[in-house]
């Protein structure tokens, strides 16, 4: 009984401080106001897939240059893929096929971004349909390295045929 009643004058004790503590810590996922407030992402040339509720880039320019990045990143995992494929177990991809599809997942992203207004352009839309069918073509059962790479040239292409109809696009609209 008394080894009861210590602990409960312990626990009394300590109570004040334990319930301070718990309230100075923010909940998770809210804004702490004493921290800095958080930044608004927006797509851009350098950034061109955050984290954010609106994707879409805020204009053609910006968009052209979301592409560009896409495809520099698309063809140096192109290139660092070419002649550096391992060998894996049956069924398992290699780890060059899977990175390779990353870049290409990120350059799909990255044109799903086009600005409102220029995602009824048709140009547009078919490539952006074979790129998700090339996305496909890796994804699924086992597809050896060379079939993915010419899956991600075929993704290049479409990345530069959207480009070009941005670029066009850009210019015939008025400044």
């Amino acid at each position: 009984m008394p080894t009861t009643r210590r602990v409960f004058a312990t626990v009394l004790t300590l109570f004040p401080a334990l319930l301070a503590g718990a309230q100075a810590q923010p909940a998770a996922g809210t804004w702490n106001p004493g921290s800095q407030a958080p930044a608004t992402q927006q797509p851009s040339g350098a950034n061109p897939t955050p984290q954010t509720p609106t994707p879409q880039a805020p204009d053609l320019r910006t968009y052209v240059s979301m592409l560009d990045k896409a495809q520099v990143d698309l063809r140096a995992q192109l290139s660092r893929a070419e002649g550096h494929v391992a060998p894996t177990q049956n069924g398992a991809m290699s780890p060059t096929v899977f990175q390779l599809m990353q870049k290409v997942r990120e350059a799909w992203d990255t044109a799903e971004r086009a600005p409102r207004g220029f995602t009824d352009n048709p140009t547009y839309a078919q490539a952006s349909r074979d790129i998700r069918h090339h996305f496909a073509d890796m994804r699924h059962g086992e597809v050896p390295p060379p079939e993915a790479m010419d899956a991600a040239r075929a993704v290049l292409e479409a990345l530069d045929q959207i480009r070009d109809a941005a670029n066009k696009a850009q210019n015939s609209s008025p400044s």
